[in-house]
């Protein structure tokens, strides 16, 4: 048995398409779970909250990034840390 989870838009027709293109000439039994999803175009900073849990942005106390720190310990001589593009202020 496989699982996939994914999201689609239902048309006026009321049918769902579920593309599986490793799956051809064969009968399958399907069960469908379904939760219709709130139109929320301008999340709220509360739905927000945690989303980066796996990847934290971490500022040392001098206010550098962590990635500032170790500048220069890659020992590779090909390895080339090129410089920051300049971005321009914005009003």
């Amino acid at each position: 048995m496989q699982s996939i989870k994914v999201k689609s838009h239902i048309g006026k027709d009321g049918i769902l398409h579920i593309p599986l293109p490793e799956i051809r000439d064969t009968e399958v039994e399907a069960i469908i779970v379904y939760q219709p999803l709130q139109k929320n175009e301008n999340p709220s900073l509360a739905s927000l909250y945690g989303i980066c849990a796996d990847d934290p942005i971490i500022i040392n106390d001098d206010g550098t990034k962590l990635s500032d720190r170790f500048y220069g310990c890659i020992q590779d001589e090909t390895f080339v840390r090129h410089p920051p593009i300049a971005i321009p202020n914005r009003l």
